[in-house]
C-alpha cells in the first residue's frame, strides 16, 4: 500500500499489482472543478510521481477505479444548488472494490466566458453548471440555446471554434484558454460549493472527526422501518448528517437508504449500530459501508452541500 496524507489524515491506497506509483483519474480536460478538487485532496503528496489522467465522464472514473485501471479517482457527488450528482452515486453504490477515502468541499464560482462584442446565441456548459446558473441565464439571455457538454472545461474548448457562443466555467479555465470573462460569479447562490470524494481501494484510520457513508438494505417493507434505523443510530449516540433513498433496481417500490453519519467504521458505536440493524430477529436491515473518511473543512464563503443542520 501507498500512504497519502489528505487533510491531516493518513489514507492507505492499495496499488494494482505490479504498479509502483499511483494512477489517478478525474474529469477533464484541464481546468475542470474536479481537477481543482484533485489538487486540494492530493496537495502535499508526491504528485510528480503519479500518473494523472483526464477522463470524459465522472461515471467512467468510478468504473475504471473499480476495475483497477486506476488506483484512485476524484468525483463530484453533491452540489449546494443542484443536489446529488445522481449518475455518479448510482455507479458508486454498485462498486465492488472501491471505497470513499477522503472528501473535499470546493467553492464553485462560475464565469461567463466568450468573445467580447459578439451576440450570444448559444451557451455551453456541463449540465450541473447550467442548472446552477439558471437565474443569470433567464435574466440576461432568455432566448439563448443551452447546450450540454461533458465538463465546464470542455465547453470553453468548444466555443473557441464557434461564433455567437459563450461557456460557463471557472476563472482558471478562462485563463488557460486565454478567453475573455464576460460576467463574473453568475451562479444562483454566492456561497455555492461542491463536495468531492477521493475514491479507491484502500483504508483509513479514525481521526476523531470522521464521516461514515453506508448503504442500509431493509429486507422488509413495513411501517416504521426508517424510524427503527434512525432509532438504532441515535441509541448508539451517532449523529446522522445526510440521508438519501434510491431504488434497488430489483423491483418497483423497493429502495435502500444511503446514510452518512458521524463516526468511523472502526468505532465501537458504529460497529454496534450496524450489527444491531443486521440482526434478522430485530430489524433485518443489513448494511454495506462504502467509506469512512475525515470530515472536510468548509472553505470560507461557502455553505456545506447537503448538510441536515444547514451550516
Amino acid at each position: 500500500m501507498v500512504g497519502l496524507e489528505v487533510s491531516g489524515s493518513l489514507v492507505k491506497v492499495e496499488l494494482y499489482p505490479g504498479r509502483l506509483s499511483s494512477k489517478v483519474a478525474c474529469l477533464g480536460p484541464e481546468g475542470t472543478y474536479t481537477e481543482e478538487a484533485r489538487e486540494v485532496l492530493l496537495t502535499g503528496n508526491e504528485q510528480h510521481r503519479m500518473q494523472k489522467d483526464f477522463l470524459q465522464k465522472n461515471t467512467e472514473v468510478v468504473e475504471k477505479v473499480d476495475k483497477g485501471e486506476y488506483d484512485i479517482g476524484v468525483i463530484p457527488v453533491e452540489n449546494l444548488i443542484e443536489g446529488d450528482v445522481v449518475d455518479v452515486w448510482k455507479k458508486l453504490v454498485q462498486t465492488k472494490n472501491t471505497s470513499i477515502l477522503a472528501e473535499a468541499i470546493v467553492p464553485i464560482r462560475h464565469m461567463l466566458i466568450g468573445r467580447t462584442n459578439e451576440e450570444i446565441i448559444t451557451i455551453l456548459s456541463h449540465e450541473q453548471a447550467l442548472g446552477q446558473s439558471k437565474k443569470f441565464i433567464a435574466l440576461n439571455y432568455p432566448k439563448a440555446v443551452l447546450q450540454e457538454t461533458t465538463s465546464t472545461a470542455k465547453a470553453v474548448q468548444e466555443i473557441k471554434d464557434m461564433s455567437n457562443a459563450a461557456a460557463i466555467a471557472s476563472r482558471r479555465v478562462a485563463l488557460i484558454h486565454k478567453m475573455p470573462i464576460l460576467a463574473e460569479n453568475i451562479g444562483d447562490n454566492p456561497y455555492n460549493a461542491t463536495r468531492f470524494y477521493l475514491i479507491g481501494r484502500g483504508e483509513t484510520e479514525p481521526t476523531g472527526d470522521d464521516i461514515t457513508t453506508a448503504i442500509i438494505y431493509p429486507q422488509e417493507n413495513r411501517v416504521g422501518m426508517l424510524k427503527d434505523c434512525l432509532t438504532v443510530l441515535a441509541g448508539n449516540n451517532i449523529n446522522l448528517t445526510n440521508i438519501r433513498s434510491y431504488p434497488t433496481s430489483n423491483r418497483m417500490g423497493e429502495f435502500f437508504f444511503l446514510m452518512s453519519f458521524n463516526g468511523h467504521r472502526k468505532d465501537t458505536s458504529v460497529i454496534d449500530a450496524l450489527e444491531t440493524l443486521k440482526d434478522p430477529k430485530k430489524y433485518n436491515a443489513p448494511s454495506k459501508i462504502i467509506g469512512s473518511y475525515k470530515r472536510a473543512e468548509l472553505p470560507e464563503g461557502t455553505v456545506e452541500p447537503g448538510a441536515i443542520n444547514g451550516n
